[in-house]
């Protein structure tokens, strides 16, 4: 269901205001990255790399009430609810390679380089393959968009959400950003670690919940398995870089950066879902 513009716009005002009101108060309850946070000064590389994957693994980006809700069925349109978040991810997704790129143009370590150029060869695929899983995962996500009616006319009516735009600059800043470690904290710890982790809600959701067939879901299932792989090698990277102060300060912030924006993103698709429609394009933007 598409709502008129001015019914769409109360009630997902509503629903922001609520989703930021939770969130106000789950910041008040407790401080994100407070085990990394302690150990910024006194403990090894492992040590602090240990505390960020502790405080990640409870971070909002990763278990946000939008993620749980979508995986259980809970909201009031499943298959409306992945279709606007396909139409809205793809504004970020669509560049990981270039923020790959960016990241591995800064390092000197052939080592480093080595292991985040399989990353890369990965996402990028075969442009000539014939099966789809082999294809690069940019346009494996493109299929999958298409498959489940994110058509260019279903583009054409639809704004795209603020937050993913801002998302999508904010990462690209990170990633470009002189100092590497800023870089590696948001495509290690905000980006790769928990990607596995939060394509299990969206696999859940299509092969569960939705009425799309369960070979939609391949572009996570490829992502929870080789992902798992990125992760161990950026740990191995961005261990070696926790090696002083300043750069655990600067991968903290990197990762605190990348987090924030997917939860404000979150928020939004939450928002979204939960007004039971999806807003057309308004007239001044068309």
């Amino acid at each position: 269901m598409v709502l008129g513009a001015e019914n769409f716009g109360i009630k997902l005002a509503q629903n922001v205001g609520r989703v930021v009101r939770q969130r106000s108060i789950e910041v008040k309850m407790k401080q994100e990255f407070q085990n990394a946070k302690r150990l910024i000064t006194d403990a090894s590389a492992a040590e602090f790399v240990g505390a960020m994957l502790r405080d990640i693994s409870m971070h909002s980006a990763v278990r946000h009430e939008y993620l749980v809700k979508l995986s259980e069925g809970n909201l009031p349109n499943i298959d409306s609810a992945l279709m606007d978040y396909a139409f809205n991810y793809s504004r970020y997704s669509n560049d990981f390679t270039s923020y790959l790129r960016a990241i591995i143009a800064k390092l000197d370590n052939d080592s480093h380089r080595s292991r985040l150029m399989e990353n890369l060869i990965e996402e990028e695929g075969d442009i000539n393959a014939v099966k789809l899983e082999k294809k690069p995962h940019s346009q494996i996500f493109n299929h999958f968009k298409k498959s489940i009616g994110v058509t260019q006319a279903y583009e054409n009516k639809r704004d795209v959400c603020d937050y993913v735009i801002e998302w999508h600059k904010k990462f690209g800043e990170l990633c470009s950003c002189e100092n590497i470690c800023v870089g590696l904290g948001a495509i290690g710890f905000g980006t790769e670690i928990i990607v596995p982790e939060i394509y299990q809600y969206f696999i859940s959701a299509i092969e569960n919940h939705s009425s799309f067939d369960n070979e939609h879901s391949l572009f996570f299932r490829l992502h929870v398995d080789c992902d798992e792989d990125h992760a161990k090698d950026l740990l191995l990277v961005i261990t070696d870089f926790a090696n002083s102060i300043e750069n655990r300060k600067s991968l903290l912030h990197g990762a605190e950066v990348a987090l924030s924006a997917r939860s404000l993103f979150w928020d939004a698709m939450l928002a979204r879902a939960l007004a039971e429609g999806y807003p057309l394009k308004s007239k001044l933007n068309a």
